[in-house]
């Protein structure tokens, strides 16, 4: 029976797939994967990004291929798609789930942890189905290695008849960190040749009837392909583009579902829906759904729905604070941020978020912020384009050192990315691809949080080395100006510049200093 419409909760933050289904939280249904994961192979492996959606498919897979759940399957799945079409495999196994997330340290206390995990999952796997095992078996069990105790259930298993299904969660947490902690060498220890995790590996293939293996990246896995080469990687599959996250169709239907419950009242579903993909969505993880079929970040989903339900309002920050990612991380490994700056964000949330991080290594200064906050606030409601840029040129300059001309162009790309990407009255798109090109910058108005902001830009910026003589700076002035009345016949123009003046900017530099900036038209739309 349908709940009621203000019965439906939230499921944010929840991963026990049983308490969501008994408790009921509103449930995305992905059960027909385990069908199509069924009909590929017998081992999987599949990786996606953190906090999308991995700890609550596998709880999912545990209560459906789980035999002590057999009573409660048509609680828990009788109204999805898999309870609908059940499967042969329904409730069959023993479920072995090994979560390596909780696995940590270095050289040896790393390994020591690795089968500590191992031999304590054993130890609750044989809790949970005692009753297939004897006294015997039970007595000798706790006494035995870690390596002792997976040949011991897995012999038993065939014995017995009965089959187990091996689950693996974050199975690249540890050696991810190890990189990130000490470099390659250590990692190569673990994974290359007679390395412990290589040999685990081995241990598990061929021991069990079914795997399931998820993670961040398929890196380790590479690394360990001679260790265990029997796995089906569905990664990059696009029958299994959607398993994960929240499709476009699914959030659409979340919000219409949740519209009425709550105060949510006012928002139309559709327009929630076209105003969100921006900032939460951008994610296609197989090359024949570009263009097709767009994945949306569903942890910001959900955030964003709180909002709705509880308030009738969208979050004062569009950026869920527990999905921030740790761009830290650069600073410790690289020292320089030069990498960072050519990696392309799925989204706005992604992108302010890396902007952020950025500006704060431009700018060790606060009150130069505030003054560049104060003049973006002109430059989007105003129109002070040439202030704007003039502030933003002064403090390019001041940061670049002085041996900063060798490698200038690519610091002033990455320092304008990050420069124009931060001005939250807008959605930049950098290199937007226009008729016979792509500008560098088109910026139209955010206009769910900045919907009066009457201006819009693009922006061309050209650069030439310190020294360069006029005849090369005018050259490369009437290339960009030519750009730029190109880029202005695109046809995509009128919808983003809607209700604004858009005005064409072109600035150059020569060396750290801006040798113009111009309007070179504008026009109200």
């Amino acid at each position: 029976m349908r709940k009621k419409r203000t019965d439906l909760k939230i499921p944010y933050g929840i991963m026990d797939f049983r308490r969501l289904r008994r408790e009921g939280y509103y449930y995305v249904d992905k059960t027909e994967y385990l069908a199509q994961m069924e009909a590929r192979d017998s081992f999987i492996f599949f990786v996606r990004p953190r906090r999308f959606g991995k700890s609550l498919f596998i709880a999912m897979m545990e209560s459906y291929y789980d035999l002590n759940q057999k009573k409660d399957f048509k609680k828990l799945f009788g109204d999805l798609w898999i309870g609908k079409h059940p499967m042969e495999n329904a409730n069959r196994f023993m479920t072995l789930k090994l979560d390596f997330s909780k696995v940590g340290g270095t050289g040896r206390e790393l390994q020591e942890s690795f089968e500590k995990h191992i031999a304590s999952m054993l130890e609750e796997f044989l809790f949970r189905y005692s009753e297939h095992y004897d006294d015997a078996f039970k007595t000798a069990f706790p006494g035995k290695t870690a390596e002792e105790k997976i040949a011991a259930v897995t012999a038993r298993s065939r014995t017995i008849g009965i089959p187990l299904y091996l689950i693996i969660d974050e199975y690249d947490n540890f050696t991810n960190q190890m990189i990130r902690a000490s470099g390659v060498t250590d990692y190569r220890e673990i994974t290359h040749g007679a390395g412990f995790y290589r040999n685990w590996f081995k241990k598990f293939k061929g021991e069990f009837d079914r795997t399931f293996m998820t993670g961040v990246s398929p890196v380790t896995l590479d690394d360990l392909t001679s260790g265990f080469n029997i796995a089906t990687n569905l990664s990059m599959d696009p029958d299994f583009n959607a398993a994960l996250g929240f499709s476009e169709a699914e959030v659409l239907q979340m919000y219409r579902d949740f519209k009425g419950t709550g105060v949510y009242k006012s928002d139309n579903p559709e327009e929630v829906v076209n105003s969100i993909k921006p900032w939460y969505g951008g994610y296609c993880f197989a090359k024949k759904k570009v263009g097709v079929e767009c994945v949306l970040d569903p942890l910001s989903v959900l955030y964003y729905l709180e909002s709705l339900v509880f308030y009738d309002m969208r979050p004062r920050n569009m950026i869920d604070p527990n999905t921030r990612l740790p761009f830290d991380r650069f600073r410790s490994r690289k020292g320089k941020i030069g990498y960072e700056m050519e990696l392309a964000a799925q989204n706005l949330s992604i992108s302010h978020q890396r902007n952020e991080f950025l500006r704060e290594q431009y700018f060790k200064n606060w009150k130069v912020i505030s003054e560049l906050d104060s003049a973006a606030q002109s430059f989007a409601y105003e129109g002070k384009w040439r202030e704007f840029f003039e502030l933003v040129s002064k403090n390019f300059a001041e940061t670049t050192p002085i041996r900063g001309g060798i490698d200038g162009e690519v610091r002033m790309q990455g320092y304008f990315q990050c420069e124009m990407g931060h001005l939250p009255q807008f959605i930049t798109c950098a290199e937007l691809e226009m008729s016979h090109g792509n500008c560098d910058f088109f910026l139209f108005p955010e206009r769910h949080y900045y919907g009066d902001v009457p201006h819009s830009y693009i922006v061309e910026f050209k650069y030439l080395k310190k020294g360069a003589k006029k005849a090369e700076l005018e050259a490369q002035r009437k290339e960009g100006v030519a750009q730029l009345k190109t880029y202005a016949k695109d046809r995509k123009i009128p919808a983003l510049a809607k209700d604004t003046t858009l005005h064409l900017i072109l600035v150059q530099y020569r060396g750290p200093k801006m040798a113009n900036c111009e309007l070179v038209g504008e026009k109200q739309y």
